[in-house]
């Protein structure tokens, strides 16, 4: 495929800048479903029954990516720009994500909060429409973070997105104990809503809750 690609960090005092580049086969495929069907009415307007099994094909293009980023230390407060612009053939896909961190010193604990904003732009040349992805909940999306560190061990992390333009949220709570340097115990409970004619509803019956164990040897 001939992928190739480099990049560049520079870290000063109070800020730090990187640069990427990459040009090679894309991460995520085109996807052209191949539909075949009996024309059921042509009047007042077409009918179509599609027959089974309905294929999706896949296909892999070639795509150029620049990307741009900086962290900016501003007193108590991490600021995080990252831009990214990708190519592929003639359509162009925009995106920025804007982040603020700062912890805090609550009763001797450290409560790191993050916000974080993230928008992007797809701009085609063709009339086709993007198929809709997971991904596309961060295209309009603010994110609430918080992470408890209760002790050196034990994590507690929630995390809260709304996305602005679908009107549907995410909500994250994590629970992660490091026994010791092989084995670590964690819990994760995902919740998604939104309105019942959005893309969130195909989605909300995955609400989901984890309980497992990590084991590195």
């Amino acid at each position: 495929a001939n992928n190739f690609g480099g990049s560049l960090k520079w870290t000063g005092t109070i800020a730090d800048l990187h640069l990427l580049y990459f040009n090679g086969v894309s991460t995520a495929p085109d996807v052209v479903p191949k539909l075949n069907g009996t024309l059921i009415a042509a009047t007042p307007e077409y009918v179509i029954q599609l027959d089974n099994p309905i294929i999706l094909n896949y296909y892999y293009k070639r795509a150029e990516t620049f990307g741009l980023g900086t962290s900016l230390q501003m007193g108590q407060w991490l600021l995080r720009v990252f831009g990214r612009r990708q190519s592929i053939n003639t359509n162009t896909e925009d995106w920025w994500v804007t982040e603020l961190e700062r912890t805090f010193h609550i009763f001797s604990k450290d409560v790191t909060l993050i916000l974080e904003s993230s928008r992007g732009w797809n701009h085609r040349s063709d009339d086709k429409q993007d198929l809709m992805t997971v991904s596309m909940i961060y295209y309009h999306a603010d994110i609430l973070g918080f992470r408890y560190k209760i002790s050196e061990s034990k994590n507690l992390t929630l995390g809260l997105l709304y996305d602005e333009k679908l009107k549907g949220s995410l909500v994250n709570l994590q629970f992660t104990n490091s026994v010791n340097d092989n084995l670590s115990i964690f819990a994760v409970g995902n919740v998604i809503s939104g309105p019942a004619a959005s893309f969130y509803s195909l989605y909300r019956e995955n609400s989901n809750f984890t309980v497992g164990l990590n084991y590195y040897y």
